[in-house]
């Protein structure tokens, strides 16, 4: 599977620390990682459904103010139906997870094995969204969600019919 995976976070020391790309390593799958350094950069960048899971830390410098639950608030709002891992090293924050439905809440410094049962869940909750067609080295995944018609037809003889 390639998941596509959005990072808000503002210190590069807590980014390299999430262990994503050693977690992938051990799996089947292929990732992509976009980095946020502020939330004035996801507010230009972010495609709305376009990563798999966002993770975002609570405490982000902002001009504005604003937190990473309320990117996420904000993100919800616009549409955006991925999974949610909160990041921080507040516990007193886990409640507000609950205001954008997030999948996990990941407690700073982030362990690897930590990490890595959040993303079997993730693996467990989404395996079966998908139809995947298998194609060379590639697999293309399709949301069942995007799918109207599957049909397969034949482009060499047609079947034989069998004669009375």
């Amino acid at each position: 599977m390639n998941i596509k995976i959005g990072i808000l976070e503002d210190k590069e020391e807590d980014y390299n620390v999430i262990f994503i790309k050693k977690w992938a390593g051990s799996t089947s799958n292929t990732i992509s990682v976009f980095w946020f350094k502020t939330i004035e950069d996801i507010q230009k960048e972010f495609l709305l459904n376009a990563c798999d899971i966002f993770f975002s830390d609570i405490e982000i410098g902002s001009d504005k103010g604003l937190t990473g639950v309320d990117i996420c608030v904000q993100l919800r709002e616009q549409g955006y139906k991925g999974e949610i891992i909160f990041l921080t090293a507040y516990s007193e924050y886990v409640f507000k997870g609950y205001d954008v439905s997030a999948l996990n809440y990941l407690l700073k410094p982030i362990q690897y094995v930590e990490l890595e049962k959040c993303m079997k869940r993730f693996l467990v909750i989404h395996t079966e969204d998908f139809y995947c067609i298998y194609k060379q080295n590639d697999i293309i995944r399709i949301p069942y969600n995007d799918i109207i018609c599957i049909n397969k037809f034949l482009c060499c003889n047609p079947p034989h019919r069998i004669r009375d």
